[in-house]
């Protein structure tokens, strides 16, 4: 009996077949893996600042818009990889979706490629993070693990690392993602997105203290006087400036649902009130509409604005179900910055 043999025996015992069975399937995955043409050494996870060894077999998903691969290892090995993980293999960024101990046998998981080194500011301390994260394609739609997928003009869907700062995201944080030409030619700007729905636990594992974020973004507009494109930061603040006064809140008044019928107006009133709740009418606001084809397209109309009011028309070639964003914001000198911002459906007149 050769002594490969005599070791797998010796080595498979588990007291009951099904442990016997499964430690004869963990010895024979230990001793093949580094064997396999897809198996790499040292491939570095950023976040924990250690290396790994794993195998890596790359593949796409179906609308071949998004890299993923799957990744086998050791249950052996010193380190092992966790959900929302970032490894650096071959000069690209990847960060883990899936994690499993498979049957005692191998730890398995998916990673998916980053594409986007996304930066914010902490609203309290004003300190500077970016993460590296996989921004999904808006303009795509297909298939993945049976499920349809669709996404909508305007939207993104960022993977993006659980932790102590990606914790604290919330509905309507801005970000900048990417640049686009100025209609007039004048140049380029940063695209603005805020977040419209995020769960911040989507996928975490409570026993590993690991896991990652799934948050949806929708286009928003540009701010120029907030936004630091030099940074490509999302409502920049200066820590080495004079803080404003705290501002209070504020909020889009309307009546009924948030909804204009085609062929009719709606008015729309902006409120603001001061660190005390009271309100504050001093204060000029500006209005948006996200995204801007709304209006270059003539399905919505700005009919007039006047004090703290804007009225808005569904033009009768507006396309019945479409959505859009309502965005008022004002920089006052005394109560700082407000913003508020409702979406908004385009209905049927009947």
């Amino acid at each position: 009996m050769g002594f490969d043999t005599y070791r797998l025996r010796t080595l498979s015992s588990g007291g009951n077949i099904r442990n016997e069975t499964i430690q004869q399937s963990k010895i024979v995955f230990n001793d093949s893996i580094a064997d396999d043409p897809s198996y790499k050494t040292g491939v570095e996870i950023i976040n924990k600042q250690e290396f790994v060894n794993i195998r890596m077999d790359r593949y796409r998903l179906n609308n071949g818009t998004t890299p993923q691969m799957k990744i086998y290892g050791s249950l052996d090995e010193e380190v092992q990889f966790d959900l929302g993980d970032i490894m650096h293999h071959d000069g690209n960024y990847w960060i883990v979706i899936e994690e499993n101990n498979l049957h005692d046998i191998q730890h398995d998981g998916k990673i998916e490629q980053c594409n986007y080194l996304l930066r914010w500011q902490n609203k309290i301390t004003l300190e500077e993070h970016e993460r590296w994260c996989s921004v999904r394609n808006p303009y795509s739609s297909g298939v993945d693990d049976n499920r349809t997928i669709s996404t909508e003009l305007a939207r993104y869907r960022i993977f993006i690392p659980h932790d102590e700062e990606t914790a604290l995201f919330r509905v309507d944080d801005r970000f900048l993602i990417n640049m686009q030409g100025m209609a007039d030619g004048s140049g380029l700007v940063p695209m603005a997105y805020r977040i419209i729905e995020f769960d911040p636990v989507s996928r975490y594992n409570h026993a590993k203290g690991a896991g990652f974020l799934v948050v949806n973004l929708r286009a928003t507009a540009f701010s120029k006087e907030r936004d630091n494109v030099e940074k490509m930061i999302a409502d920049w603040r200066d820590p080495g400036a004079p803080q404003p006064t705290p501002i209070g809140s504020c909020k889009i008044e309307f009546t009924g649902d948030p909804k204009i019928r085609v062929g009719s107006t709606k008015t729309f009133t902006a409120k603001f009130f001061d660190e005390n709740n009271n309100e504050v009418t001093t204060i000029t606001p500006m209005w948006n509409i996200s995204p801007i084809t709304m209006i270059d397209d003539g399905h919505i109309s700005i009919i007039s604005e006047s004090a703290n009011n804007v009225v808005l028309k569904a033009d009768r070639n507006a396309l019945v179900g479409d959505m859009f964003s309502l965005i008022m914001s004002a920089n006052d000198v005394v109560y700082g910055f407000f913003e508020a911002i409702i979406d908004i459906e385009i209905a049927s007149l009947f």
